[in-house]
C-alpha cells in the first residue's frame, strides 16, 4: 500500500510539472503558432473602401473617451484579411472580429480614443496590414482637444 502511494505522489508530481510547462508556455506558442498559419496561408490580393480614411471629431475636452466605427467594404473578388491594426499611442484602442471579409460585404474596425492628458490638434492614425495591393494602409482620428488643466505661459 506504502508503495502504490509513493508511485501515485512520484506520478502526481511528474503531472503537475508538465502541466505548468505547458501553462506557461502555452501562449508563447499559440501566438506563434497563429502567426506562423497566418505567413504560410497564401492570401489572394483583393481591394476595399472604407466609409472614412479620416473621422474629424471636432473639438473635444480633456477626458472625453470617444468611439468611432471604421467601415471596411470589400470590393475585390477574395476575402479581405485584416493581419494587424496598430496606434503608437496608447489612448488609442481598437476592436476588430478577426474574421475575413467576404466580397461585397462589410468589416468595422471600432476605434476608442481616450484624449486624458492631450492638449491642442490632434493626429492620431492606424496603420493597417491586409491583403490588397498596397498591404499597408493608414487611417485616423483627429480632433481638437481643449485642456483646462494645462497652462501655457509666453
Amino acid at each position: 500500500m506504502m508503495r502504490w502511494a509513493g508511485n501515485l505522489k512520484r506520478k502526481h508530481g511528474l503531472i503537475v510539472a508538465v502541466w505548468m510547462v505547458i501553462s506557461g508556455c502555452g501562449n508563447t506558442q499559440d501566438s506563434n503558432r497563429e502567426e506562423k498559419i497566418q505567413n504560410s496561408v497564401p492570401q489572394e490580393i483583393t481591394e476595399f473602401e472604407f466609409n472614412e480614411e479620416i473621422h474629424n471629431f471636432g473639438t473635444l475636452t480633456a477626458g472625453e473617451v470617444v468611439i468611432f466605427s471604421f467601415v471596411a467594404t470589400n470590393t475585390g473578388q477574395n476575402p479581405l484579411v485584416i493581419s494587424t491594426i496598430e496606434s503608437d499611442c496608447g489612448c488609442i484602442q481598437t476592436r476588430f472580429n478577426g474574421q475575413p471579409v467576404l466580397p461585397g460585404e462589410k468589416g468595422i474596425i471600432e476605434v476608442e480614443w481616450n484624449t486624458s492628458g492631450l492638449i491642442g490638434r490632434q493626429y492620431q492614425p492606424l496603420m493597417i496590414e491586409m491583403n490588397t495591393k498596397d498591404t499597408n494602409f493608414n487611417i485616423a482620428v483627429v480632433a481638437d482637444v481643449q485642456n483646462k488643466d494645462v497652462e501655457f505661459t509666453y
